[in-house]
This record gives C-alpha cells, sequence and structure tokens, in this order.
C-alpha cells in the first residue's frame, strides 16, 4: 500500500529528495513477492555506506546508481562503482586531496587525504586483517588523487564523477606488492580491479554475508563454501547468492538472527499492509537507533545480536502504536500467514488471549518468532 500524501508543509528540497528515495526504498521492499533480493540490497549499501549527514541529497541516488545496479553482477563493478561515485569521494573527502607533487599541490599547498584509501583496503575489498601496511594506504591513497567531482553548483553536470589530472600525484606506485604505472584514472581502476580479486576479499565478503544472513558467528564450513564460490565465479554475487541460500549450513531449526530495526519495521509492514507514512517510518528506525542512511561511521550499521539486543523493549511501543493503524484482519490469521508452524504453542495461546484485537496485532509483532529469523 503506497503511503499517504503528506499535507504537512514540505521541507527544504535536499530532505524532500532524501524522503522520496526512501519511500521508493521502502515500497520495493514492502511490495516485493520474495523480499530476498532486497535485502541484498541493504546488506550491500551497509557494506559501502556513505551518510546523510555528510550530504543528505546525494544517498539515494548514490544506492540506486552504485548499489542496485550492481547487487546481482561482479563484485568488481560493484567497488569500483561504489568508490568512484561522487557521494562516496565526498563522504570519505577525496574531492579535494591531492598530491603534493601535482599541479595543484605545488601551487596550492595542499595535500593528500588517506580516507578514502584507508577506509577502502580496511573494510570494503580486503577487511582490517587483509595484510595491507600504512604504506600500501599512502600509495593507494595518492593513486586516488584526482578521484573528485564536478562542483555541485554547475547547473549541466554539477555532482557527476570527475578525474582532475592537476590533482593527481604523478608517477607509477606499489599497492600490496604490485606496481601500477601512471595511467591517469586508471592506475585507480587498476588497484580496485586487483583488490576485488584478492584472495583476502573473498574470505572477507564471505565472513560478512555469513554473519548478517546465517548467524553472529557463522560454521567456517559455510564461509568457506561462500568464499570459494566467489573466487571460482570472479566474485559473481548472484552465484555466491544462490550458494548462501542453497547449502544446508545457512538453514537451522533455531531462528539465531535478531533482525535489526529496519528488516523489523518492513516485516510488521508485509505482514500486515498497513498504511504507512515515511516520516513514521524513518522516526521509528531513528527511536531504535538505526536511522536511515545515517550510520555512525564508516563500517555502517552492526550485524550482531549485541547491538540491538537492549533496544528489543523500545519496540513494544512503536509495535503498540502500530497495531492501531492495521486495518481490519484476524490476528490469528496474520499469525498463520506469517509464521505459520514456527509459531510455538506459547505464541499462539498469547495472542489468542489478548485482551483486544490492537493488543493481539502488538504481540504478534514482539513475539521472539517474529523479533527473529
Amino acid at each position: 500500500m503506497r503511503p499517504p500524501q503528506s499535507r504537512r508543509p514540505q521541507p527544504p528540497l535536499p530532505q524532500q529528495i532524501l524522503q522520496n528515495e526512501a519511500v521508493a526504498r521502502y515500497e520495493a521492499a514492502i511490495g516485493a513477492d520474495i523480499g530476498f533480493v532486497e535485502r541484498l540490497v541493504w546488506f550491500w549499501s551497509n557494506h559501502f555506506c556513505i551518510s546523510a549527514d555528510k550530504d543528505v541529497a546525494m544517498v539515494g541516488a548514490y544506492e540506486r546508481e552504485a548499489i542496485r545496479t550492481h547487487v546481482l553482477g561482479r563484485f568488481g563493478d560493484m567497488l569500483a562503482a561504489a568508490e568512484s561515485h561522487p557521494a562516496m569521494l565526498f563522504y570519505l573527502d577525496n574531492v579535494q586531496s591531492m598530491g603534493a607533487d601535482s599541479i595543484a599541490g605545488i601551487n596550492r599547498d595542499k595535500g593528500l587525504n588517506e580516507n578514502l584509501a584507508r577506509e577502502i583496503l580496511e573494510l570494503h575489498p580486503l577487511g582490517i586483517r587483509g595484510g595491507y601496511s600504512q604504506n600500501d594506504v599512502t600509495n593507494f591513497a595518492n593513486v586516488l588523487t584526482g578521484w573528485t567531482w564536478v562542483d555541485p553548483g554547475e547547473p549541466e553536470h554539477g555532482g557527476e564523477f570527475l578525474f582532475n589530472k592537476r590533482l593527481h600525484e604523478p608517477g607509477e606506485r606499489t599497492v600490496l606488492g604490485k606496481n601500477y604505472r601512471d595511467t591517469g584514472v586508471d592506475q585507480g581502476r587498476a588497484v580496485l580491479a586487483d583488490l576485488a580479486r584478492h584472495p583476502a576479499t573473498a574470505q572477507h565478503i564471505a565472513q560478512k554475508l555469513a554473519r548478517h544472513f546465517v548467524v553472529d558467528e557463522p560454521l567456517p564450513s559455510l564461509v568457506a563454501k561462500l568464499a570459494k564460490a566467489f573466487k571460482d565465479t570472479d566474485g559473481n554475487l548472484k552465484e555466491v547468492a544462490k550458494v548462501l541460500v542453497t547449502t544446508e549450513e545457512s538453514w537451522t531449526p533455531v531462528r539465531p538472527k535478531l533482525k535489526p530495526p529496519s528488516e523489523w519495521i518492513v516485516g510488521a509492514l508485509r505482514l500486515t499492509g498497513a498504511p504507512w507514512a515515511i516520516n513514521r517510518v524513518l522516526g521509528a528506525q531513528a527511536a531504535l537507533g538505526q536511522a536511515l542512511w545515517r550510520p555512525p561511521a564508516p563500517n555502517g550499521y552492526p550485524d550482531t545480536e549485541a547491538a540491538w539486543i537492549d533496544g528489543v523493549p523500545r519496540r513494544l511501543d512503536i509495535a503498540n502504536e502500530f497495531a492501531g493503524r492495521v486495518p481490519a484482519a484476524d490476528p490469528m490469521a496474520l499469525l498463520d500467514s506469517g509464521l505459520g508452524p514456527l509459531a510455538s504453542r506459547d505464541t499462539r495461546e498469547t495472542i489468542a488471549h489478548a485482551e483486544s484485537r490492537n493488543q493481539a496485532l502488538a504481540l504478534l509483532v514482539m513475539a521472539p518468532e517474529f523479533l527473529r529469523r
């Protein structure tokens, strides 16, 4: 069900853009027949995260252009798209980074910014144990000088990616033991292509996928299968996803993962068909500590239960408010369609003996089986 039109005064344009992007994101998640691909989009968006606290108007476009486009494609293509997107370059301060011996560096006496290079190596392909050194960070940062954007004030192409040769540090650079000739923008692309195929990358991505979708401490055999699929298919994310959902280690009778706030909210809306307004949804997510597109750091929101378990009691207030907006529906019928045989006898009896329909609906979305997956 589409959100109702608001009659409130319109917010500033950047906030309107964010809200429109958020509406599209939630419509896709709530309306999907099978939500797995949308969950992949959310996973990868958090993996390659940026923050609306830095630029409120670009976060939605970044997710659509850099993440969603490649979510069933090759990891190397997503990596290149994410790291060269103007939103990422701005978020991690690369738009003003310049080499000491570049034309701009000599004339302006400004310097190198290592944020983008460091976060790429630490978070996106290799992981913190990927075997890189501080020297690799510095050399990679020099490679990425000149990766910037067109001034956002430009009416024709403002905010687009630009390789500015005047900012680029000239010369050959060595990253992770390999030499890269100075080929301008292609020097950085070559480093990213090799990082996508690095053995540490397969292990890092496999570990994160298993932890997000299966269990906080995944079995080594599951991680090994995902890593093998990643390496064997040159980072084909569709094939890796197939292994994730078909391997026996991904399925257990126990539901070990606590849903983070965003997934819990979408699950409740999908189950009940309740009308929703984007301001309420965004407010609920923020109140539960997972504000949309506003992660606290470049490593994104955590994927483990410890990060969210203390906030579960706060979900009850949202569940009660939400239950009052659900259209006519039988809570027991929703229980059967949403949980089916997963619902325990205690859960069925609790909902059946609720004092009111609204209480039953609130208890349903707060049931242990609904809070977990």
